[in-house]
């Protein structure tokens, strides 16, 4: 798979391409390296700079992202707070108890992925239509059942964590619960359509895609347990939930690979968007009904 760091001149019209294609984009000629390559056809390589672009700017650009922004909402606090004659001690309090209410956390997280949502966009750039056409194949709906299903084991694994005496969940689902209860829609938008988006760019086509050019193996291992990490609070690594949940992220991670490498982008975003989806409307209606 190695042979995939480095370009391919076609046989027939003599053109550079992406041997991960398995054939010239120009004129579908047959790699030479197609038994190699075979194996990524469900696979949408965008070639291993754009490949590792993707997966930079959504791990890395996130939280730079995230840092910058909170940063500035938190200037723009404090000077409201001043303006409104606070100072010293009671300043530092109010600042404290505002970097951890749901407004804060909303304005960073909603304007973080909305913000990593165009730096995509433009990374992609025609690329675009590529994985857009996918919509169009049958297979791509598999990842509906699939999404479903794993919400099931999702849940399944809830309970299993639950019957052991631990109460509550993780830091990341906490957010997520408090970010649906005061403000349901955008969280619709944000976390059932345009995060998995950016997830699946990131950790698939970026990640997967990269490491799949290395090794298959290699690939799910290392996607696997980075999605799983990115899911953890790492200032709370003492909390036994923290590390109690982790094993399900990294089993998602896993499972949203497996729809990638099986049945494309378009399954594993379908998948991805379904679960997230069925658990924000679950918040909902537990928020507004369950009382």
């Amino acid at each position: 798979m190695k042979t995939c760091f480095r370009k391919e001149y076609c046989r027939q019209c003599g053109k550079p391409y992406d041997p991960a294609l398995g054939k010239c984009p120009n004129c579908g000629t047959q790699s030479v390296a197609f038994e190699d390559v075979k194996g990524m056809a469900n696979l949408t390589p965008m070639g291993w700079g754009k490949e590792l672009a993707l997966f930079l700017t959504g791990w890395l650009g996130f939280q730079l992202i995230g840092t910058l922004i909170s940063l500035i909402v938190l200037s723009v606090a404090k000077g409201a707070y001043e303006s409104a004659g606070l100072s010293g001690a009671s300043l530092t309090a109010a600042m404290n108890a505002f970097q951890g209410s749901v407004t804060y956390a909303g304005a960073v997280d909603f304007s973080a992925y909305v913000i990593l949502f165009c730096l995509m966009l433009v990374i992609l750039d025609r690329d675009l239509y590529r994985l857009t056409k996918l919509f169009k194949k049958g297979k791509t709906y598999f990842g509906i059942l699939a999404g479903v299903g794993m919400v099931i084991l999702s849940a399944i694994y809830g309970m299993i964590i639950q019957a052991t005496g631990l109460k509550g969940t993780n830091d990341n689902q906490s957010i997520i619960n408090e970010l649906v209860a005061s403000s349901p829609i955008l969280s619709v938008l944000i976390f059932s359509f345009l995060g998995p988006f950016c997830e699946e760019l990131a950790y698939r086509v970026g990640l997967f895609g990269l490491g799949k050019r290395i090794n298959t193996y290699f690939a799910y291992i290392v996607v696997s347990l980075i999605f799983g990490l990115i899911h953890l609070n790492f200032r709370n690594l003492g909390s036994a939930l923290e590390w109690a949940y982790f094993p399900d992220y990294v089993i998602s991670g896993f499972l949203f690979c497996l729809l990638y490498d099986k049945l494309g982008f378009g399954a594993s975003y379908a998948a991805h968007v379904t679960n997230n989806f069925i658990g924000i409307m679950g918040i909902i209606i537990s928020v507004n009904f369950g009382k």
